[in-house]
């Protein structure tokens, strides 16, 4: 089953803006969490652009979408941040893959993409677990 990066990448990434609103183990902050998994709006935002073979925007894209993850990482409550974890782990090797002179497949992508492939199941799981975390507690 063939799946593209972006895709895979923003479902994750919007399973995390969607992330945990529930402050049941006493971490994160249950108010401000949901929130942000509320303005779904904003986080789709980040994606408007994406060309995944612009190497340059396609990182500064990610960055952003990183950033957003991190900060709602620091309002998860502790039961969502591991699965917020995942998410966090495939951008930062994502953007760390996406360099300037690397590889490119027979496409003329940036082969960090096939890299990262494996783990597209993982990511995606995670964005699942999230969703229904969010539909069960927010």
């Amino acid at each position: 089953m063939a799946r593209r990066l972006p895709a895979t990448l923003l479902v994750a990434a919007l399973a995390v803006v969607g992330g945990a609103c529930n402050d049941d183990d006493g971490g994160g902050n249950l108010a401000a969490f949901c929130e942000a998994a509320a303005d779904t709006q904003r986080f789709e935002a980040v994606f408007d652009d994406l060309d995944p073979n612009n190497v340059e925007a396609a990182r500064e894209t990610f960055r952003t979408a990183r950033d957003a993850q991190e900060g709602l990482r620091d309002l998860a409550p502790e039961a969502a941040r591991a699965d917020v974890d995942v998410v966090i782990a495939f951008v930062d090797d994502l953007i760390a893959g996406l360099q300037p002179g690397r590889d490119v497949d027979e496409h003329g992508r940036p082969s960090v993409y096939q890299a990262l492939r494996p783990r597209f199941d993982e990511v995606e799981a995670a964005g699942d677990r999230l969703r229904v975390y969010v539909e069960s507690n927010c």
